[in-house]
C-alpha cells in the first residue's frame, strides 16, 4: 500500500481515432470513414482498416477490478469486411479470432505501444477484446497477465489529474 488516497480514479481509458487516421492525407481522409467503432481509409494499393477494441488490464483490488483501454488495432480488410457483414446482419454470429496490431498511442507509457501484436477476440455484438501476443517485451503484456496495483491505476490517471 503506498498510503496515498486514490478515490474517483478512470478505469476507462478511451482513444477517439486510430494514430494513423491522424497521419493520413486530407484525401486519404475524405474518402475515409471514422465513427465509434470502425475506421478505414483509401491509401495507393488499397485500404487501411482499424477496429476500437477493450485492452483489459485486471486490477489487483477489490476497490477496482479493471482497467480497459478503448483503444484501436489495425487488422487486415478481409478480417473488417467480415467483421462489419457480421454486424449488419443484425443478429451476428461469433467470429473466429483475428490478428491485428495495435495503432493508438499510450502517454501513460513511456514505451510505445504502436505496433504491438494483438489477437482481436469477438465479444457476439460487444466490443472486441483485444489479447496482446505475451511473446512482446512491453509493461502492458506483463500488466494484462499480471494485473496492476490500486497504485499503477493512479499513476495511469496522473497525466489528467490537477496538481494541487
Amino acid at each position: 500500500m503506498c498510503g496515498t488516497e486514490h478515490a474517483g480514479l478512470a478505469t476507462v481509458f478511451r482513444s477517439d481515432a486510430p494514430e494513423s487516421w491522424f497521419g493520413a492525407s486530407d484525401a486519404e481522409r475524405s474518402v475515409g470513414e471514422l465513427n465509434v467503432n470502425v475506421c478505414a481509409f483509401r491509401v495507393p494499393d488499397g485500404f487501411r482498416t482499424f477496429l476500437r477494441g477493450h485492452l483489459v488490464i485486471p486490477v489487483r483490488d477489490p476497490a477496482i477490478t479493471e482497467v480497459i483501454h478503448s483503444i484501436w488495432a489495425e487488422i487486415a480488410e478481409a478480417d473488417m469486411v467480415r467483421y462489419v457483414q457480421n454486424v449488419k446482419d443484425g443478429q451476428p454470429t461469433l467470429l473466429p479470432p483475428f490478428t491485428g496490431r495495435l495503432n493508438s498511442r499510450m502517454p501513460q507509457y513511456a514505451t510505445p505501444s504502436l505496433g504491438l501484436k494483438v489477437g482481436v477476440v469477438d465479444r457476439h455484438g460487444d466490443v472486441p477484446l483485444l489479447l496482446l501476443n505475451r511473446d512482446q517485451d512491453h509493461p502492458l503484456v506483463c500488466e494484462q497477465v499480471d494485473g496492476i496495483t490500486l497504485h499503477k491505476v493512479w499513476q495511469l490517471n496522473e497525466p489528467w489529474l490537477e496538481s494541487p
